[in-house]
């Protein structure tokens, strides 16, 4: 007698889940509304704002320069910030001089720093834009003596 083995080969499925990725959403800080371009110290500058929007001004500071900044405005309460080349905020000031603005920094390096203006109106203003003024100061060291004295006086990080 023969015996006869029959050998059944089944083949198998395999189900590979589909691979999903999420892309997580890259979130940005808009520093402000619009760009009134380049400036430079010893000067003013005048522009109207529109209320809820931010202005940038950019200038080319020194290391270790004295910046001297000054927001002013009849019709809004303003608000004046800096921000060194990287994009990190060095200065803020909301309220001096009663509704103005003020800064005096030292610049740790040199490049292109931006400042931004923007307020709230006062509650005498009815309407949606207002003038205000930016004034520049400083941003170089003038004398060897003054540049130890500036590096003395801070501590850049």
């Amino acid at each position: 007698t023969t015996t006869t083995t029959t050998t059944t080969v089944v083949p198998t499925t395999t189900t590979v889940a589909p691979t999903t990725t999420t892309t997580v959403p890259v979130t940005t800080t808009t520093l402000y509304s619009r760009s009134l371009g380049l400036i430079t110290t010893n000067n003013s500058y005048t522009a109207a704002l529109n209320v809820g929007s931010r202005d940038a001004w950019m200038f080319a500071g020194v290391m270790a320069g004295e910046l001297i900044v000054r927001l002013t405005s009849s019709d809004l309460d303003v608000h004046l910030r800096v921000y060194d080349p990287s994009g990190k905020l060095i200065g803020d000031n909301d309220n001096t001089a009663g509704t103005n603005s003020y800064l005096k920094l030292i610049l740790c390096t040199k490049g292109d720093y931006t400042i931004t203006a923007d307020g709230t109106k006062k509650t005498s203003v009815a309407t949606s834009s207002t003038d205000y003024t930016l004034s520049l100061e400083g941003g170089a060291a003038t004398t060897t003596a003054s540049l130890t004295a500036y590096l003395a006086s801070t501590t850049c990080s």
